[in-house]
């Protein structure tokens, strides 16, 4: 890579001043920067390219100087052989990022194209940085700055005195560590080492929460004898829901174009919100093809089936149904998702298969019902 050479000198601009740039070459190629810097065309000695004749004369000059010295130091950020000079301008339009990496956090949230849920997560993530110290430069972050961040996490009070779940600090930590690794890529020279694993995290595993068959019976009698139209609704929803594992954000954004008939079989056919992965269900060959009974109890008013304004409120509202008749577990809309997915498990349905079906990108991620399969398992041979 070819270095790049660096001279100042200046050109008339308006007002009959002059401004002082810098000449920034690389090969055939010359691209001008601008240091900000206006003096009258007598201040200005081109012989030794420096400001004179101006009160200011020697803060300006050193302005100037470290416009250069600052070019310099980020041409060979990236290593020892230099960058191109499109990266050079590139590094230097950025330069309030290249010095403050909060500013550098926020300026890649609203332009490296994530979700709009996403975002709502890091900028979070960003609040509580900021909580913990109100400026960090990119020089700032390190080891104790990490370490220093985990503990005001842990320590971290809110509603009542709770305290974040330890995956909530794992979640924290993570997103920092992306924005940590974005600064190290761009700036590696000034930017310090940093080993995240260091720091170790206990998470207590918590046991999936579903409800049993049994439930879903109970559930399935309630809409045969709720006489209020609402309450029934909300059933019949949280039973498509465990039906389909649709999450809450899917189930809202579906309409009748979801729906496609295929010779004897209807699909149920949508692209995850939150996973971006494509989900097919085939929905009269589950459960007794119940969820495309219930859409056909609501065909002339599918809209209005698809419609829960509020997360919460519906949560709410299924919770004290199903407490009226007997159902005393935690339910929502999630829960509907995790029994689905365990439901398909007891029914022998491979993993890989209900992957595919309740739309997650790793499979992984769908082992965690296995271990609730195990209980299920331990808890059918007790009865024997």
């Amino acid at each position: 890579m070819k270095k790049i050479k660096f001279s100042v000198y200046a050109k008339s601009v308006r007002g009959g001043m002059v401004g002082i740039y810098i000449r920034c070459q690389q090969g055939v190629r010359i691209v001008p920067i601008d240091t900000g810097v206006r003096v009258f065309s007598d201040e200005w000695d081109e012989d030794n390219g420096l400001i004179v004749n101006n009160p200011n004369s020697l803060e300006l000059n050193r302005t100037v100087r470290k416009c250069v010295y600052d070019l310099q130091n980020m041409e060979y950020s990236k290593s020892e052989e230099g960058i191109s000079l499109s990266s050079l301008i590139k590094i230097w339009n950025e330069k309030d990022s290249y010095h403050d990496f909060y500013l550098f956090f926020e300026n890649h949230i609203s332009t490296d194209y994530i979700r709009d849920s996403t975002s709502k997560l890091h900028k979070n993530t960003l609040s509580m940085l900021k909580c913990y110290k109100k400026k960090c430069l990119l020089c700032d972050l390190d080891e104790d700055y990490v370490e220093g961040f985990y503990l005001f996490l842990r320590n971290h009070t809110f509603l009542n005195d709770r305290r974040y779940e330890s995956t909530t600090i794992k979640k924290h930590l993570k997103i920092l560590r992306t924005y940590y690794n974005k600064a190290k890529k761009i700036y590696p020279r000034h930017v310090n080492d940093i080993d995240f694993s260091k720091i170790q995290i206990k998470t207590s595993e918590k046991p999936i929460k579903s409800l049993e068959e049994n439930d879903i019976k109970i559930l399935e009698k309630i809409v045969n004898c709720e006489k209020k139209e609402n309450d029934e609704l909300v059933v019949y929803q949280f039973l498509f829901m465990s039906y389909t594992g649709c999450r809450y954000s899917d189930f809202v954004s579906l309409n009748e174009s979801n729906l496609i008939k295929d010779r004897e079989t209807l699909w149920l056919n949508y692209t995850s919100i939150k996973t971006g992965v494509p989900v097919k269900i085939p929905l009269n060959l589950l459960f007794d093809g119940r969820a495309e009974q219930i859409l056909y109890r609501y065909k002339d008013r599918l809209k209005h089936f698809f419609s829960i304004p509020s997360n919460s409120t519906w949560n709410k509202k299924i919770q004290r149904i199903a407490k009226k008749y007997g159902v005393i577990k935690h339910i929502s809309a999630h829960i509907a998702r995790h029994t689905f997915a365990t439901r398909l498990l007891a029914r022998n349905i491979p993993l890989t298969t209900i992957q595919k079906v309740i739309g997650h990108r790793k499979p992984e991620t769908t082992m965690i019902y296995a271990k609730v399969s195990d209980n299920m398992l331990l808890t059918q041979f007790s009865k024997k």
